[in-house]
């Protein structure tokens, strides 16, 4: 027997390519939930779109949920969200996510979810594991908002905690990232940390070395003096990739940048020039 209260959610997808990219594999429990992917930009037929789903209204206290994403050589995807991911008041019992992505040989994913709001009283936590060859290219952006603004819920959650980290196939560490908010042990506010801002984004693009200084040079020029959605780009160290931090007040706006963070990566790396904004 088990106290445990939450759902335990789990996701595999396993991509794979073919005469284009198909979802090889795949598995889900409550409350995910994914379609067939499909092929809609006529610009990359080859690329496969897949949106992921959820049966539930929100994230809730006890869960601890698991995706593993998988991209054999040469596949490449867009794995997106229907909506944003809700964390409500967890009480007792915090909650949890947990992704690993997987990218084998000349492969390309871009894993950009909306953006993670957390009520107040919750308590989340949430890790990324990454393996990517070194002839790989990975967007993966990570947006949170202070909570729910329009009902004057703004920086009232518990704690909010991320971890990502990266190696390539032989296990050699690429990058670490850690983040801990904690609203009522430090004021975010202040003290330099996000200022009148209430929106973060964090974007880690990992592509083969000889396309990571025009990258960098490509996504730095993007995010640097913008009024609205301050930002900046670092290079990873050994050149392995680009980290992009960016600052907000409107989730709309701080998205909008990172999609077209994706899109100059895109242009880079696949020829194709930048999308549509379509869910602006």
């Amino acid at each position: 027997m088990t106290d445990h209260t939450g759902r335990r959610g789990r996701l595999r997808l396993v991509f794979e390519r073919r005469s284009g990219t198909v979802l090889a594999e795949q598995s889900f429990r409550a409350p995910f939930h994914v379609q067939r992917a499909i092929h809609c930009d006529e610009r990359l037929p080859e690329m496969a779109y897949l949106y992921l789903m959820s049966t539930s209204g929100g994230t809730l206290g006890g869960d601890s949920h698991r995706m593993e994403i998988a991209m054999r050589e040469n596949a490449m995807a867009h794995v997106t969200t229907q909506g944003a991911t809700r964390v409500y008041k967890t009480h007792a019992e915090g909650a949890s996510l947990a992704t690993d992505i997987t990218l084998a040989g000349n492969s390309y994913l871009e894993f950009m979810p909306d953006q993670t709001i957390p009520y107040g009283g919750s308590s989340y936590s949430q890790t990324a594991s990454i393996s990517a060859s070194r002839t790989a290219t990975l967007v993966y952006a990570d947006v949170v908002t202070s909570g729910r603004r329009a009902m004057g819920e703004s920086f009232q959650y518990d704690v909010f905690r991320t971890d990502v980290t990266a190696r390539d196939e032989d296990g050699g560490m690429i990058f670490w990232d850690a983040a801990v908010l904690e609203p009522a042990k430090r004021d975010v506010a202040k003290y330099g940390i996000l200022g009148d801002c209430t929106v973060t984004g964090s974007l880690y693009v990992l592509a083969p070395r000889p396309h990571t200084p025009i990258l960098y040079e490509r996504i730095n020029r993007l995010v640097s003096g913008n009024a609205s959605v301050p930002g900046g780009a670092s290079m990873m160290r050994d050149s392995a990739g680009v980290l992009v931090r960016l600052l907000g007040s409107e989730t709309r706006a701080v998205m909008g940048v990172a999609r077209r963070v994706a899109g100059a990566v895109r242009e880079e790396m696949l020829g194709a020039p930048l999308w549509d904004d379509r869910k602006s």
